[in-house]
């Protein structure tokens, strides 16, 4: 029998509101997630900073094929493991600008370590391939602005605010990827065999930090690798088999 249209309505209404509660619930369990998440930054950053580690010979780092910003004699460099698509990476980003804007001795070496997605490694390949332009510097700051997707339409756009020739960005990862892939893949290697865990991760004089940095932070490890090299508030950080 068919039910009168006013009951029909009601057995109609009732996975409805059903639907519309279990929304409501998974919204208020999302809203924790994030909640606790917040909080935990916020703990973090009030937390008094963890000792740097230490390498004992960072030199080891250094590579030609690494682009790198600052000054090109600078006495204390920052090589820098980061990746594209980390939030942390990006949110560094103004602050390492800031440095070597008021640091007239430091150099940044970028040690592309993308390990977050295969877009990360696309985007990590053009970004050193745009070196050839000599526009990585410009491309570096439109990828770790843009704060979002890596696929294509991303690049390309980051690629024209940059300055870029999309095309010729093209051609030159053609031309030069097994540098590029070996630069990439041996960043990986050091990584493993350091011990780094995630990005971002910075090696700055022999100091070894992992995470977000301050600002001020960043100019203490600068100063204190620039007064006091094997720093007695520092650990070894013995090497790996990768």
């Amino acid at each position: 029998m068919i039910p009168p249209d006013g009951d029909a309505d009601k057995d109609l209404g009732r996975p409805q509101a059903s639907r519309r509660r279990s929304f409501r619930l998974l919204a208020g369990l999302v809203a924790v997630v994030i909640a606790a998440q917040l909080l935990n930054v916020g703990l973090q950053w009030l937390q008094p900073p963890v000792p740097p580690q230490m390498l004992s010979d960072p030199s080891v780092l250094a590579d030609g094929r690494a682009p790198t910003l600052g000054a090109t004699d600078g006495d204390v460099t920052v090589y820098l493991f980061s990746d594209y698509a980390c939030p942390s990476c990006r949110a560094m980003y103004p602050d390492l600008l800031e440095l070597v804007a008021s640091d007239r001795r430091v150099r940044i070496v970028f040690r592309d370590w993308p390990v977050l997605s295969p877009r990360s490694i696309r985007a990590a390949r053009l970004a050193i391939a745009s070196a050839a332009q000599g526009r990585h510097a410009a491309f570096d700051e439109a990828l770790m602005r843009h704060g979002g997707s890596l696929d294509e339409a991303t690049l390309k756009s980051a690629a024209t605010r940059a300055g870029v020739d999309w095309h010729r960005l093209l051609s030159d990862y053609a031309s030069h990827h097994s540098e590029i892939d070996g630069l990439i893949a041996d960043s990986g290697r050091y990584a493993r065999a350091f011990g780094f865990v995630g990005t971002p991760t910075l090696v700055i004089g022999p100091y070894v930090v992992a995470g977000r940095q301050s600002r001020e932070r960043l100019h203490e490890l600068v100063d204190q690798a620039r007064t006091d090299q094997l720093g007695p508030a520092a650990h070894r950080v013995p090497k790996r088999s990768a």
